[in-house]
């Protein structure tokens, strides 16, 4: 059995029409959306496979595979490995191929409407948003197989979503953290490490501040402080969107943050230009 809605054509432009509305009673997380027969149930050849996408299912739970947005299950018994993703925005889809929960402002979105790809406060609603842009995808590989399942599902999801996408390198606005001395103002005096909670670093890398940036959807960090030694700060910093804040509290450990064009990894996604 292979089978795709994917390979539907013009299948992304017609999403809205396959968004889910039957009752939840017959949803089961563990159960696949086909209804597999007795002959395909015993996959002799170890050749059953397909991938099924549709829209947003109404209150129905996003699934968290540990620290990742996706979760497998497999049958031994039936020789089937079964991975699906419940509930989530195109981005954070493709994203998640590359690393859990990667952060917003390490993707670059080259598409017409990027509004279809990822939520942004400024769109209202975020439920609202979801219920018409959100998608669920269900993978089905063999067993034997099931390692090669990356590979198997970035294509399809390239095919489903009509783009390429990929990690790269691209010269882009980052903040860059500098020393402006070499009076060491930041050496720790030891104790339990805090990395950066509410602005408190004790015992920690500097190199923290780049997730507490990202978390807040600020530029890209880049550390070339070149300090390798542990640092206790207390930056006492409410938002960490208020660049002037910050870097008036890194004054106080003679550090600076500027805003300059840096090479950093970035997820790339590109939409497939469509014959018209």
């Amino acid at each position: 059995m292979l089978g795709s809605l994917s390979a539907l054509p013009g299948f992304a432009q017609v999403k809205d029409t396959l968004a889910y509305h039957k009752p939840l009673f017959d949803f089961d997380y563990d159960k696949p959306v086909f209804e597999l027969d007795s002959s395909q149930l015993h996959n002799q050849n170890r050749f059953l496979r397909f991938i099924a996408l549709s829209g947003y299912r109404e209150g129905v739970e996003q699934v968290h595979g540990g620290w990742t947005n996706w979760e497998a299950t497999v049958d031994q018994e039936h020789g089937t490995t079964r991975f699906y993703w419940i509930n989530l925005s195109i981005q954070d889809i493709l994203t998640n191929r590359f690393s859990p929960n990667i952060p917003y402002n390490h993707v670059i979105l080259e598409v017409r409407e990027p509004s279809k790809y990822r939520y942004d406060p400024s769109y209202g609603d975020k439920t609202d948003w979801m219920r018409k842009n959100a998608w669920c995808i269900e993978l089905m590989l063999p067993y034997a197989s099931s390692q090669d399942f990356s590979k198997t599902l970035n294509e399809q999801l390239a095919q489903a979503f009509q783009v390429k996408f990929s990690n790269k390198k691209r010269m882009v606005n980052s903040l860059v953290l500098v020393r402006t001395s070499q009076v060491d103002k930041l050496k720790s005096a030891g104790g339990p490490p805090v990395n950066g909670d509410k602005g408190v670093f004790r015992n920690t890398s500097v190199k923290w501040l780049g997730p507490l940036l990202d978390k807040a959807g600020m530029p890209p960090f880049s550390d070339e402080s070149g300090y390798a030694g542990a640092v206790d700060m207390n930056l006492n910093i409410k938002d960490w969107t208020d660049l002037a804040a910050l870097r008036k509290a890194l004054q106080s450990y003679d550090l600076d943050l500027k805003e300059e064009p840096r090479m950093q990894d970035m997820v790339v996604i590109t939409e497939i230009a469509q014959n018209k």
